[in-house]
């Protein structure tokens, strides 16, 4: 069956994690039901979830429509429950909203649900492996 979520600017969980009586599987595209549809992500077997059900996550970008398919594995059908959680990303996500440090001092920090919004188009370090700058934090 067929879902369609407008992005908010911040990552997108559907989960059937839990919540369903059989194999199921997600995928999230963009595009029109008509034309061509473009792969987001998908997910069979979530991580931490238990029967086999599903874990997509994805960021939603602003004002972007995406579709979230929900399926069975290998033609398996059921009873489930989608559920959608969103989550911001961090307050220093964008360099205007970077954190200030002071000398002698240290901090945790999880860019887990950064965005790339805002990814720097410089390169700091030559190299091979240091092209692709990805999600962070700024402090």
């Amino acid at each position: 069956v067929w879902y369609s979520f407008t992005g908010t600017g911040e990552y997108v969980q559907a989960s059937t994690c839990n919540q369903a009586d059989y194999d199921t599987k997600i995928h999230v595209v963009t595009g029109e039901c008509d034309g061509d549809l473009l792969c987001v992500t998908a997910n069979d077997d979530g991580p931490g979830c238990s029967g086999f059900s599903s874990l997509a996550t994805f960021f939603g970008e602003d004002d972007v429509d995406y579709l979230i398919y929900v399926n069975g594995f290998f033609g398996s059908t059921g009873n489930f429950s989608l559920t959608l959680e969103c989550i911001p990303p961090p307050e220093n996500d964008l360099c205007e909203g970077a954190i200030p440090l002071a000398c002698d001092s240290s901090v945790v920090g999880d860019t887990t649900f950064s965005s790339a919004t805002g990814v720097p188009l410089f390169d700091c370090e030559p190299g091979t492996f240091s092209d692709d700058m990805g999600p962070g934090i700024y402090y």
